[in-house]
C-alpha cells in the first residue's frame, strides 16, 4: 500500500520549528521533509516513511528543548522578580543602582 504524501505538512512544522521553536532541529527536520519527498517522488516509499519518521523524532526533540528553555528562563527571572521584590518589601532594604553600586565596590577594592 502506498503511504500518504505529508509533505507540506512536515515541511510547514520545520519551518515554523525554525522560526519559533529550535533552529537546528528545525533545520534538520527541512533537510529530512527534502529527502522524504524525493524519495516518495522517486517510488521509495521504505525511504520516504524513514524519513518522515526522523522528521517527527526531530520535531519532538525540538518542541521539548525549546519547551525546556522556556521553563529555565522563566524560572530565572521569576527569581529574579521575586527577590528585588523582596528586597524592596523589606524593611530597611534600600534598592542601590548598579552604577552606585559599582562605584562603591571599585572604591573599596582600591
Amino acid at each position: 500500500m502506498i503511504p500518504e504524501n505529508k509533505f507540506g505538512l512536515m515541511l510547514g512544522l520545520s519551518i515554523a520549528e525554525t522560526v519559533c521553536c529550535f533552529p537546528i532541529t528545525g533545520i534538520i527536520g527541512i533537510i529530512l521533509s527534502i529527502l522524504a519527498n524525493n524519495a516518495y517522488t522517486q517510488g521509495n516509499y521504505e525511504g520516504y516513511e524513514s524519513n518522515a519518521k526522523a522528521v517527527k523524532i526531530t520535531l519532538i526533540i525540538g518542541l521539548v528543548i525549546a519547551l525546556i528553555s522556556a521553563m529555565i528562563v522563566i524560572l530565572v527571572y521569576g527569581a529574579v522578580i521575586i527577590t528585588a521584590i523582596s528586597a524592596v518589601l523589606h524593611e530597611g532594604a534600600v534598592m542601590v543602582p548598579t552604577s552606585t553600586f559599582l562605584s562603591a565596590l571599585a572604591g573599596s577594592i582600591q
